[in-house]
């Protein structure tokens, strides 16, 4: 095995990996509509609208309140994942937690 297949073959393994530790936005919106006795596609759309509600307010420098979870704020260097971090948690999601 030469190091161009076995870089192909880590590169595979990482993706399977990272599929396993994840769930996908489409099982995300399967499992949330189950939860809450709502059809998947009325999901999507409150998904995507608070997608682009975060981009908006993060390109404008501004904060996300996810009510009765979590607040995000823009970090350094972009608006991708690796960027933002977790202001404040909360209080009733935190003893769900515990």
């Amino acid at each position: 095995m030469n190091n161009q297949s076995q870089l192909i073959k880590i590169k595979g393994d990482i993706s399977r990996s990272s599929n396993d530790r994840f769930i996908s936005q489409e099982s995300m919106i399967k499992l949330i509509a189950d939860k809450a006795g709502v059809d998947g596609g009325s999901v999507a759309c409150v998904m995507a609208a608070l997608q682009a509600l975060i981009v908006e307010r993060f390109a404008s420098g501004s904060d996300v309140l996810l009510p009765g979870i979590m607040r995000i704020v823009p970090g350094e260097g972009g608006l991708t994942r690796r960027y933002i971090k977790i202001q404040s948690v909360s209080e009733t999601l935190k003893r769900r937690l515990k």
